[in-house]
Formats: structure tokens, C-alpha cells, sequence
């Protein structure tokens, strides 16, 4: 934190001696320009411009947008403003249909888990109940509904959070295929290969139960597909998209099938949203989540949350950068030491902050170019976020 909070008074002073002017003259131009100074600085990089930095990576990963805005998205906040009438209306009108695939919702599936008995099993009541008692539950602040949602063939449970839905949802074939009672047999696997989707060949393939080979790259876009056409309230009105960020190929135990099991983000007009590390500023948010594949185009299993926005809107056009050199500058400043880190990736991401006017909730999606670097001596990695408008650095 010193290194950041030194940084930006050096930054701060070299603006004040160059004058009011020269800050305009240095943060202005559109993001076009910004492209074509980003492939002169790496090229001078490359030549060795800075002594503890290799560039490892062959380009900068860029949206294919012609301007960069700050987005803020206002929280669907279905858990603290309904009643619980509203809230399951709510999961059999919104979410049931949207996740669940179905046409129809049988409210006979509906259930709740209403808190854990004495011998450790769970107290249930199904929609009739919770419907005919929805004012004495209300009042009874020792109930954290639990919701479920069970038919003959699949299993889901779906849990109401503040910021989204957390939910975990089983189709079951993981399960059966592992020898588990539970639905969710998914971590039961035999790893077999790990890929960054940003930086590894993603063309290796696999077989998977229902007889298809399907290569990473070809699993990677079908889970994004399944995962868009299924999340409630986040689709084509609102630009979000998910993207799968990191697979992991597992071998089925005790049969000749695989399983990409595969973690996942948002993006949002091409720029990705920085996923849950535990890590960050007090107000900072991430997303999280991971999908199962072991059979072509049906995603067994859902784990994780579902954040649900209402539609974005624009809180600002970013209209000036700080100039690629100087960011570039700063992180060899801010890497100072014997060590020449090699820099794997970088690229543009949001970072995600809750922020709060009245009594609703927003997060917003604030762009920052992300380096990531590895110390060559003991291949340890560090990832760093620098704001693209003021330059100021904070790594994890």
C-alpha cells in the first residue's frame, strides 16, 4: 500500500510541474488512439525500455468497442423490499422458468427448508404451507427460507440472497455416474488438466458420456451459451453476458467419461468483470460461480451465485486515459526490485463496487487494466489493477 500511495504523490507532483495544460495534453485522446500508443509501448517494451519487465504476452486484450464507459448496474433486491408472498411468486414466475427451463412451474415442487431440527434433518414446508403461514413466518426471525425446488427426475436448491440468488442446481448425471446419493457428485473427479481460457491452447478434446468430442474451446462456448440462455434477468436487454475464465478436465472415476467443470465471470460489451478472490477494497464485489459439462449442450450442474440487475445504465463515458507509457511506468516503478517479472497477460477488466443511494443498491463496474506478472525465480504470480484514469495501483 505505501508503493501505491507513493506512486500516485509522485504522479500527482510530475502533473503539478508540467502544469494544468500538459495534464489535459498527456490524459486526452479517444480510445482508438489509445490502441494504436498501446502496440508502439509494447514493441518498446519488448526492446527492453524497462529493465525489471518482460513481456511474455503478444498483444493486449482489448474490447471491440469504440468508446470505454463506467457502468452501474441497480440490484434486482427481490430479498429485502417483498414479502414472502412476493418472494415465491417471484421464484415460480422469474427464476423457476428462466433457470429451471420450464414452461410450466408445479408449485407441488415448491418447497423451503425452514431451519434444522434437533437430530440434525431439516423442517420443510412446501408452497401450500408457506403461502396459507406467510405472515407468521415473516415474524419469526429465526427462519431463513431455504428454497427448493424437486421433481421425480432432478433435485435444485435455490437460496435467496441479498445481492443475488444463490443457488445450486443438479440435473443428477454426475451424481449417479460417481456412485454419490447426493445429486451433487461433481467435485468427485480425477483432475486431469487445468486451462487458463485467456492464455492456453484450448483446442485439446475429450470425450464426454453421451459419445461427443468436444475440445475445451468447443465446451468453453457452449457452457457460455447455456449459462446466458438460463440466467434470470441478465441476457440481451442489459449486455451482460457470462465468460468462462478457467477449465478444469476431469476423468469420471471408475469410467472412460470426462467432465469440464468450468468457473465463470461477466463481461459486458466485451470487457470482463474481475471474478470473486476474497480480495479487494471494502466495497468491492466480485462474481462467482461454477457449471458442469458431461453431456453435449445440457449443463449438469450449477454452482454459485446469480446476480440479478436490473438494466445498466452509463455513468460515465470515459473520455480521456492515462497514456499506456506512463501506466506501463508506473507498474515498473511500482515492481521495483532486482526481480524481472514476466508479464503473462494484460488487459482490460471492471472491478465491481456496491454503492448505495436511498434504499437502493448498485454495483458499479469501473475499468482498470489488469497486468499478470510471474517471478521467473520461484514462479509465483501477482496480479495487478491499475485505474485507468488516474493510474493509482493496488496488486493481489
Amino acid at each position: 500500500m505505501k508503493k501505491i500511495k507513493c506512486f500516485v504523490a509522485l504522479l500527482i507532483l510530475g502533473l503539478l510541474f508540467t502544469g494544468c495544460s500538459n495534464e489535459d495534453e498527456e490524459k486526452k485522446g479517444s480510445f482508438a488512439a489509445l490502441k494504436e500508443e498501446i502496440s508502439a509501448e509494447m514493441a518498446a517494451a519488448k526492446e527492453g525500455k524497462y529493465e525489471n519487465l518482460n513481456i511474455v504476452c503478444d498483444e493486449v486484450r482489448l474490447p471491440e468497442v469504440e468508446e470505454i464507459k463506467e457502468m452501474k448496474f441497480p440490484i434486482y433486491e427481490f430479498t429485502s423490499n417483498m414479502s414472502l408472498k412476493e418472494k415465491l411468486d417471484f421464484y415460480k414466475d422469474v427464476v423457476y422458468p428462466k433457470l429451471l427451463d420450464l414452461e410450466e412451474v408445479d408449485t407441488a415442487c415448491i418447497m423451503a427448508g425452514m431451519g434444522v431440527l434437533e437430530d440434525g434433518t431439516r423442517k420443510y414446508g412446501d408452497y401450500t404451507y408457506l403461502m396459507e403461514h406467510a405472515e407468521e413466518l415473516e415474524q419469526d426471525e429465526s427462519i431463513q427460507l431455504w428454497m427448493l425446488y424437486k421433481d421425480n427426475e432432478n433435485y435444485y436448491a435455490i437460496e435467496t440472497m441479498p445481492e443475488g440468488i444463490c443457488f445450486n442446481l443438479s440435473l443428477g448425471t454426475l451424481g449417479r455416474l460417481s456412485g454419490r446419493n447426493s445429486p451433487f457428485g461433481a467435485s468427485n473427479y480425477e483432475e486431469v488438466k487445468s486451462y487458463n481460457c485467456y492464455l492456453d491452447d484450448l483446442s485439446d478434446s475429450y470425450p464426454l458420456m453421451d459419445g461427443t468430442q468436444k475440445t475445451v474451446a468447443e465446451a468453453k462456448a457452449e457452457i457460455e451459451e447455456y449459462l446466458d440462455a438460463h440466467y434470470p434477468l441478465v441476457g440481451e436487454d442489459n449486455g451482460i453476458r457470462n465468460e468462462v475464465y478457467k477449465i478444469i478436465v476431469g476423468k469420471i472415476p471408475n469410467t472412460e467419461y470426462y467432465v469440464f467443470d468450468a468457473y465463470r465471470t461477466f463481461s459486458y460489451e466485451g470487457i470482463r468483470v474481475k471474478e470473486h478472490t476474497g480480495a479487494g477494497a471494502a466495497n468491492e464485489v466480485g462474481v462467482m460461480g461454477q457449471a458442469f459439462l458431461c453431456e453435449s449442450n445440457k449443463v449438469d450442474i450449477l454452482l454459485g451465485l446469480v446476480n440479478c440487475y436490473e438494466k445498466g445504465m452509463v455513468a460515465k463515458v470515459y473520455e480521456a486515459y492515462m497514456p499506456f507509457a506512463d501506466v506501463m511506468e508506473g507498474l515498473s516503478y511500482y515492481m521495483t526490485g532486482d526481480t524481472v517479472f514476466d508479464i503473462l497477460y494484460i488487459g482490460m477488466e471492471y472491478r465491481m463496487f456496491t454503492e448505495t443511494e436511498g434504499d437502493k443498491s448498485y454495483d458499479i463496474w469501473i475499468p482498470y487494466w489488469s497486468f499478470l506478472l510471474e517471478n521467473p525465480n520461484d514462479e509465483s504470480a501477482i496480479r495487478v489493477y491499475v485505474n485507468m484514469e488516474t493510474g493509482e495501483m493496488e496488486s493481489y
